[in-house]
């Protein structure tokens, strides 16, 4: 599979053969068990953000979820055996084909720094490496808006019933185990305040559950081990009814750990 643009071959391919042209990798990750070969065309990290910054303009969340599905997509392709070719080079030797020659790539729509791509660093060069912290600012997780939570970071009323407090970034990570870590300032205003942390996806999530009672600044670690792609995401929740308390969001990172 070549995927992006036009091809001119140096010789035809066996006549049993099929090239497929792709843009989008969780298609062909999807596919990836009946290819007999599969290329994929990587483009850097900040020209993907300039790229999703301009096809989604006024969707920040949306802009970075997109390329992160793409960027993860790719990681396991590669991982599945795929042969990456960088989108700069413009003649390479492929599996099953050989030469293959490509136009100059243009320039990716919009420009250099239309959406920062520290959220998705962990894809940088090679992709994910032990290690390595992601910070992930507050802004990327959503939350009900109250006249308390409009400072920034917000601080968010806990008076009520037990309800998800905020929740997010549902980025898509690939396959192995992924750490996140929070930190945040509690007021529990002289009450116990029931908290529940939950990291991973769809259904499937490590959970935490703590009972606290005096105020301070608090740090939680859970870790997840997934086997494919997987929309990542932190959920904090009040456990139960809370009559009093703040909660303010620090500050949030993650970490990939092994494969």
């Amino acid at each position: 599979m070549v995927k992006g643009a036009d091809v001119a071959l140096d010789g035809a391919p066996p006549a049993e053969s099929q090239i497929i042209l792709l843009r989008d990798g969780a298609q062909a990750l999807a596919m990836a068990s009946a290819l007999d070969a599969c290329v994929i065309v990587t483009e850097s990290l900040e020209d993907i953000c300039a790229a999703m910054a301009a096809h989604y303009p006024d969707k920040k969340i949306k802009a970075y979820a997109v390329a992160a599905e793409r960027l993860a997509a790719a990681v396991t392709l590669e991982r599945l055996g795929a042969h990456r070719v960088e989108a700069s080079v413009t003649v390479a030797d492929l599996p099953l084909i050989g030469r293959v020659e490509v136009e100059a790539p243009h320039e990716p729509a919009g420009s250099a720094g239309a959406l920062d791509p520290s959220p998705l660093d962990m894809f940088a060069g090679e992709g994910p490496r032990p290690g390595h912290l992601t910070i992930w600012p507050w802004d990327l997780f959503n939350y009900r808006t109250t006249p308390r939570s409009q400072s920034k970071p917000p601080h968010i009323d806990l008076t009520g019933r037990a309800r998800v407090l905020f929740h997010g970034p549902r980025f898509s990570l690939p396959g192995g185990e992924w750490r996140v870590r929070l930190r945040f300032h509690l007021d529990p205003e002289g009450r116990e305040s029931p908290l529940k942390f939950e990291w991973g996806a769809a259904e499937d999530f490590e959970t935490l559950e703590l009972q606290l009672d005096a105020a301070g600044l608090y740090e939680v670690e859970l870790s997840k081990r997934w086997a494919q792609p997987v929309a990542a995401e932190l959920r904090v929740w009040a456990a139960a009814a809370h009559f009093l308390g703040t909660f303010e969001f620090v500050s949030a990172d993650v970490a990939y750990l092994a494969h």
